[in-house]
């Protein structure tokens, strides 16, 4: 299956991109089954193993899945890799997540909301895999995620008005849009946002600050741009440079692997489209559009800053090099 590398939201893309992740998740289940029952003498494993046909089955058909799929097939692999003992309690998880996805939920990252403690403990091992920084994705307050739901929901609505493909496409890929806060200790990092290539379909905001419905807008953005270059690169890297090398980063403040530059570059431009379609919308106000010029100028220095740095230094895959080139030839057809 091709997937298109054009910079502009695609609803449709997305759709093959979801059905895309999940094929390839069911092939990499079958290999996996595979060899197991070739190399393990274990009667109850091997019988456990025939428990998977019906996730596979679901895998394969038009459904979405729960982003707990893809967490706890990461969490199966790593064991298998280290040889560790646990395989079958995490075949037995995996299999406990085989349940199709419904519509974009909005949700807090606690046990109330996704059912228990250890599904929350998958998703923070998920979403921390930063060993430079750990940020400790921590369950919302009350009052702050219902204040933070609100201003998702509305910004979505004006979303869907003024750029209703962009909507349709982070709906599309998106299942969980899962509520968090950071640490409240002196020096912990914090984040806007997150989502990892771990947790395909999720994505975490920050619901410490409270956020205009156009801040709002941004961060979905700039989240989802994210998990649009997952999708892209499922099986070939954005850039070959080792992550032990580092470069000064337009988003962050510490040095960065080149492809963690790489996505804050892309997903800079990403930002700036969707400032530049509110900001061209009759529907915002003055002062929404005075918002929307501050950060369309903070994304495009971003971009142009990443993009320096990218184009000095990386060693772009073919994909790679067509991905952050269409965003490039975006930025200077709207300078």
């Amino acid at each position: 299956m091709t997937i298109e590398l054009s910079f502009l939201p695609d609803a449709a893309r997305a759709v093959a991109i979801d059905q895309r992740m999940r094929h390839e998740l069911a092939t990499s289940l079958e290999y996996i089954r595979s060899e197991i029952r070739q190399q393990s003498d274990d009667p109850d494993l091997i019988r456990l193993l025939s428990k998977l046909d019906p996730l596979i089955t679901l895998l394969r058909s038009d459904s979405r899945v729960s982003p707990a799929v893809f967490g706890a097939y990461y969490q199966l692999v790593f064991s298998i890799l280290d040889n560790e003992d646990e395989i079958t309690e995490k075949i037995t998880k995996l299999i406990s997540y085989a349940q199709p996805g419904n519509d974009t939920s909005i949700i807090d990252l606690s046990p109330q909301a996704l059912g228990d403690q250890e599904l929350v403990s998958l998703y923070q091992k998920c979403l921390d895999t930063d060993e430079a920084v750990q940020y400790g994705f921590l369950p919302p307050d009350q009052n702050d995620s219902l204040r933070a739901k609100r201003s998702i929901e509305r910004a979505f609505g004006l979303m869907e008005k003024i750029t209703p493909e962009l909507a349709a496409e982070i709906k599309t890929i998106l299942v969980e849009i899962l509520m968090a806060s950071a640490p409240k200790v002196p020096g912990a990092p914090r984040f806007d946002g997150a989502s990892s290539y771990q947790l395909w379909g999720a994505m975490v905001i920050n619901v410490d600050e409270d956020k205009s419905d156009v801040e709002m807008m941004e961060a979905l953005a700039h989240e989802a741009g994210h998990s649009l270059l997952f999708g892209l690169t499922i099986d070939r890297p954005l850039v070959n440079n080792p992550d032990e090398q580092k470069f000064k980063s337009p988003l962050r403040r510490d040095p960065r692997p080149m492809d963690g530059i790489y996505h804050a570059t892309f997903v800079s431009a990403r930002m700036h489209y969707a400032m530049r379609e509110a900001f061209n919308s009759p529907l915002l106000s003055d002062a929404q559009k005075q918002e929307c010029e501050k950060f369309m100028a903070a994304s495009r220095k971003a971009f142009y800053e990443g993009y320096e740095v990218v184009s000095a230094n990386a060693d772009l895959s073919p994909d790679g090099r067509t991905i952050i080139q269409n965003a490039y030839h975006y930025m200077q057809q709207t300078a």
